[in-house]
């Protein structure tokens, strides 16, 4: 008799979370499954999910980019902008994007400031970010954070 109470507690309480889980923004553990879940969303609706992210700093999971359709272009340099908001806010920052294929490219970010009304990289040579963006759908998305240079001198 004691168990089917606690199994009927036990039930009651899980169908009681159950609808406050599902409301939680998701917080997946690899990048593949941020891809999988937004795949055939709305790529705005991506990228809200992934602002959410970023605020919470869980930036590294993965960031949506809007293609600009008229030009079939990608703003990659939105991606490295939105870094500096983070990381970096007193300084700019210079993309170097790398096509891979029609659905990936390796992109770096490079910190830059000026110095006297000339662009000059700060530290080394080596990009403050480096990752992997792969498409989905109209979005390109982190697939893979290649390396990140937190402390610049």
């Amino acid at each position: 008799m004691r168990f089917s109470h606690l199994a009927i507690l036990l039930t009651i309480l899980l169908l009681g979370l159950t609808p406050a889980l599902a409301q939680e923004p998701p917080t997946p553990e690899k990048t593949t499954e941020i891809r999988d879940k937004f795949r055939g969303f709305p790529c705005q609706d991506v990228t809200k999910a992934m602002l959410s992210h970023t605020k919470r700093g869980d930036y590294t999971y993965g960031f949506a980019l809007l293609t600009d359709k008229a030009q079939k272009k990608v703003n990659f340099s939105r991606f490295c902008s939105r870094m500096k908001r983070f990381e970096y806010p007193e300084g700019s920052y210079s993309t170097n994007p790398h096509k891979v294929d029609d659905d990936t490219f390796r992109v770096e970010c490079y910190l830059m400031t000026s110095v006297s009304g000339k662009k000059k990289t700060v530290g080394s040579k080596k990009p403050v970010y480096e990752m992997v963006m792969k498409k989905v759908d109209e979005c390109w998305l982190v697939d893979k954070v290649i390396s990140k240079t937190v402390k610049i001198p």
